[in-house]
C-alpha cells in the first residue's frame, strides 16, 4: 500500500464510530497484511490522530488487529491526552474567570473551542497545542494584561506595533501543560473581510460548564477549520492536508451543512475544493456536491502530491523561499520607503544579535 492509498485509508478509520461500513474492508486490509504498520502508526503520529484512532478501533472491537504491544502503547497515549485535555480544561476555567472580572469574553478558537462543545466521541482523543482565544479588539491588551497576573509570561520579542498583530505574542506558564494565544482577529487579516470579530462574537455559542465562556458557531467552527488549515498555513497551496483537521471537519459535518458554509466563504471555490477532498479521503463523497473542475483539480495535485513526493517537496521549498524573499522580506523593504512604522521595524531587527541566531535557526529548521 502506497502512501496515498494508507492516508485515504487512515481517513476511513477516522469515520468508523459513525460510520460502520468501512468497518469490514478495514478489518480485511489488516489482516490480509496489506497495511504497513510502522508507516501507517508514523503517519497517525504525524497527522496528530493517535488517539482518534485508538478510540475508533477500541469502539468497534478492532483493538485485536494491532499486536498487544502496540495497543498498549496507543492506550497509554490516549491515557496522557486525556490527562492533557483535563488540565487544559483547567486552564480554561481559571482564564474564564479571570477575565469576567473585568467583563471580558473569551471566545476560544480551534482544538479548545471543539473540545469545550463536546464535538468529539471522546475527550481524550484530539490532540490541542495551543489555547487560543479571540477577544474585542478594545479588550485585546487589557486581556493579555490580566492573564500575565496570572503567572503566564512570553519569551518572543515584538519589533513591531503590537497592536496590529493577529495574536498576542504566546504566553506559556511552566506548570501548566498549554501555551495561549490571545487573538485579536480570529483568522489573519486578509482573510478577514467576511470573517471577523464581530461576526464571529454575534453568533458565538455559551459554554455552560464554565461561567464566561463561549464558542464560536458550528458555521463558524468549520470555516476557521478551511482558513486556518488551507489558507494561513498554505495547505491548499501545498497540498498538505492535516488528517486532524479531516477529522474535525467531519464531525462538524454531523451538525452543519458544508454547502451553507460555503456560500458564506470569501474563498468560495477553495472552500469547496477542500470539502470535496476532505470527503473524499473520508470515504463520503455523497456527502456534497462540489464535483467541479476546479476540485477535481486539487483533488488530483493533492493526490499527485503523494506520488511525486519528491517534486512536490521541491515545489513547496520554491514557495516557502518565494514567500521568504518576495513577502516577508521584500514587501517589508518596499513599505520602508513610505511607511515609517516598517522602517522602524526593520531597523529594530537589524540591531538585535539575539534575532540573527533565531531566524537562522528557524530558517535551518524550515529548510532542514
Amino acid at each position: 500500500m502506497n502512501l496515498k492509498d494508507l492516508y485515504y485509508f487512515t481517513g476511513k478509520c477516522l469515520t468508523l464510530n459513525k460510520n460502520p461500513i468501512h468497518k469490514e474492508s478495514i478489518e480485511t486490509a489488516f489482516l490480509s497484511g496489506h497495511i504497513p504498520i510502522e508507516t501507517f502508526i508514523s503517519l497517525c503520529s504525524n497527522h496528530f490522530v493517535l488517539p482518534a484512532i485508538f478510540i475508533q478501533l477500541k469502539n468497534t472491537d478492532l483493538l485485536y488487529l494491532l499486536t498487544p504491544d502496540l495497543a498498549e502503547h496507543l492506550q497509554e497515549i490516549y491515557e496522557l491526552n486525556t490527562e492533557r485535555n483535563q488540565l487544559i480544561t483547567g486552564q480554561v476555567g481559571e482564564i474564564c474567570m479571570k477575565l469576567q472580572e473585568k467583563n471580558i469574553e473569551p471566545l476560544f478558537l480551534k482544538g479548545t473551542g471543539n473540545l469545550l462543545d463536546n464535538l468529539y466521541i471522546d475527550p481524550g482523543e484530539r490532540m490541542i497545542g495551543d489555547i487560543d482565544f479571540l477577544v474585542h479588539e478594545k479588550d485585546y491588551l487589557e486581556t493579555a494584561r490580566l492573564i500575565k497576573e496570572l503567572g503566564y509570561r512570553s519569551q518572543r520579542k515584538v519589533y513591531g506595533n503590537i497592536e496590529t498583530l493577529k495574536h498576542y505574542p504566546r504566553l506559556f506558564k511552566p506548570d501548566v501543560p498549554a501555551d495561549i494565544e490571545i487573538h485579536r482577529l480570529p483568522v489573519p487579516e486578509k482573510y478577514s473581510k467576511k470573517f471577523n470579530p464581530n461576526l464571529v462574537f454575534q453568533k458565538k455559542k455559551e459554554i455552560r460548564e464554565f461561567p464566561n465562556c463561549y464558542t464560536l458557531s458550528d458555521e463558524h467552527k468549520m470555516t476557521i477549520n478551511f482558513i486556518h488549515g488551507q489558507l494561513g498555513n498554505k495547505g491548499y497551496h501545498h497540498k498538505i492536508t492535516s488528517l486532524r483537521d479531516i477529522y474535525d471537519y467531519y464531525l462538524l459535518t454531523m451538525r452543519v451543512s458544508p454547502e451553507k458554509v460555503a456560500s458564506t466563504i470569501e474563498q468560495i471555490t477553495k472552500a469547496k475544493a477542500y470539502f470535496f477532498y476532505a470527503q473524499q479521503v473520508l470515504g463520503q463523497p455523497e456527502l456534497i456536491s462540489f464535483d467541479s473542475r476546479a476540485t477535481k483539480i486539487h483533488v488530483k495535485l493533492s493526490n499527485l502530491a503523494f506520488k511525486n513526493f519528491h517534486i512536490f517537496a521541491a515545489y513547496r521549498m520554491i514557495l516557502l523561499f518565494s514567500n521568504l524573499i518576495f513577502i516577508r522580506y521584500g514587501l517589508k523593504i518596499f513599505e520602508s520607503i513610505y511607511k515609517k512604522s516598517s522602517r522602524e521595524y526593520i531597523w529594530k531587527r537589524m540591531k538585535d544579535r539575539e534575532w540573527y541566531v533565531a531566524h537562522f535557526n528557524s530558517l535551518r529548521k524550515m529548510y532542514h
